[in-house]
């Protein structure tokens, strides 16, 4: 029995595909600021490649504090989990103050994760949206505060409104939100 000659056979040519495209990466680094390690990649033989699989953010929360609530509502609407859960300090706290049916305030805690989520698994429809107005920024780095008030819509219906509230911290050139607490009425 005669045996073909294959060239994959002797060179493995899975490895160099993926040092070009760490190479194409890297290539692109300068111009995007953030690079996130989101998981590996494995040829199928359980060697993994865990610089293989980078996926880049733009420098959008080493900006402004501003520049990144915008940032953070652009990746709260595209339901961007990795993106949304990057704006967070492992620290954050969000919280969401409203009127109990007794006429006093509830307060009512949410886990990160359970908001990214919750946010980034909806269905399609209804289709959300918030609204912000003007913003008010205090900025002292590396704490800042945004105040910005909203109108969140529920298939282009007002729901509530009210304001939001982030405290950020500016911690290795990023700013993380470390508390976000809104109003609804």
């Amino acid at each position: 029995m005669r045996q073909r000659f294959l060239f994959s056979k002797y060179l493995n040519i899975t490895p160099f595909f993926y040092f070009g495209i760490l190479l194409f990466q890297l290539m692109l680094f300068p111009l995007w600021g953030q690079v996130r390690v989101v998981g590996q990649l494995t040829s199928g033989k359980g060697q993994g490649l865990p610089f293989a699989n980078v996926v880049f953010y733009p420098e959008e929360n080493t900006q402004s504090p501003q520049t990144a609530v915008e940032a953070f509502f652009d990746a709260f609407h595209k339901k961007d989990s990795l993106r949304l859960a990057s704006f967070f300090h492992t620290e954050a706290v969000l919280q969401s103050v409203g009127t109990a049916a007794d006429g006093g305030t509830k307060l009512r805690s949410i886990p990160v994760d359970r908001f990214v989520q919750a946010v980034c698994t909806r269905p399609d429809t209804p289709i959300w949206r918030e609204e912000l107005g003007a913003f008010t920024v205090l900025n002292d780095p590396p704490l800042a505060v945004v105040w910005v008030p909203y109108t969140f819509y529920l298939d282009g219906e007002a729901l509530h409104s009210g304001v939001n509230c982030f405290q950020w911290v500016r911690e290795n050139s990023q700013w993380k939100i470390m508390s976000l607490i809104d109003t609804r009425r």
